[in-house]
């Protein structure tokens, strides 16, 4: 509102602002037409894409390693509660979290892994789709001893109740489970982008070494493939999509679309990256 009491209006598209997707409310004309270029003609990245978040653990300080060396050629070292722990190389996988929101992401460039991951599933193929299961204990202390007792030295604030586990472990012996269920095979044998959810800007990095991402929501990682399923094949190839993703009005679109944080930080999260228009 001016010093003569008007105040401009524009009238916006139905289809903005209606249906189960939240509004879009571009601030003048040549957003609005900006807006409607990106729609003309597209499909949204959930419809050629998968989009996905990453594992949820329910006890990071426990699974993760954050600082470790290498112990000969079948095991890592690590320092923790006063004494060195040894951990199977194969029970491990690479791990990106960002650190507390300085993400270190950057577009284009390789990703480095920010830790390593205790993994107690196997994961196998079932009837054309990958399942995770979890390690029975009897093949966890035989094949992986050393994990095995750094586990058991962590039982307490493992089992059930010290944590929610959803689903309910269906067994008391699987007390060393994940807090969820969730992606746990999303990042098996599959190149992706990485995106940074919660982001001064664009940061999209393209991976291919099956690095594992911590949860996002409104902070945090999530992560964009190609589906697996052959009946979904994606018309795109993944390095088109990370380019669109990095294009200026892309980033306009998650910026309006997303939710503002203080300091100019804007989060991406799944929900926004899915209606992205292609």
């Amino acid at each position: 509102r001016g010093q003569t009491g008007l105040q401009a209006k524009m009238t916006l598209p139905q289809h903005l602002i209606s249906g189960s997707q939240a509004w879009f409310l571009p601030g003048a004309g040549h957003e609005l037409a900006l807006v409607e270029a990106m729609h003309r003609n597209s499909l949204l990245l959930g419809e050629v894409m998968d989009v996905f978040n990453g594992i949820q653990t329910s006890r990071n300080d426990v699974y993760v390693i954050t600082q470790w060396q290498g112990a000969g050629d079948n095991y890592v070292a690590f320092l923790r509660h006063g004494q060195e722990w040894l951990i199977e190389r194969e029970i491990l996988k690479p791990f990106f979290e960002s650190d507390r929101g300085r993400s270190r992401l950057l577009s284009f460039h390789p990703l480095q892994p920010t830790a390593l991951l205790i993994f107690p599933y196997h994961i196998h193929r079932q009837n054309e789709q990958l399942q995770a299961t979890l390690i029975p204990p009897d093949v966890m202390k035989s094949r992986f001893p050393r994990a095995w007792a750094w586990l058991e030295h962590n039982r307490a604030v493992l089992e059930p109740s010290a944590r929610k586990i959803n689903p309910a472990p269906s067994s008391p012996d699987e007390w060393y489970c994940y807090g969820r269920v969730q992606a746990l095979t999303d990042f098996e044998d599959r190149p992706k982008i990485i995106v940074g959810v919660n982001s001064l800007g664009d940061k999209y990095v393209y991976d291919d070494t099956d690095t594992v991402l911590a949860s996002g929501g409104t902070a945090g990682e999530a992560a964009v493939a190609p589906f697996r399923e052959s009946a979904r094949r994606s018309p795109y190839d993944l390095y088109f999509i990370l380019a669109l993703l990095n294009h200026k009005a892309v980033e306009y679109f998650c910026r309006k679309r997303g939710s503002p944080f203080r300091g100019g930080w804007y989060a991406r999260g799944t929900a926004v990256l899915k209606e992205i228009p292609v």
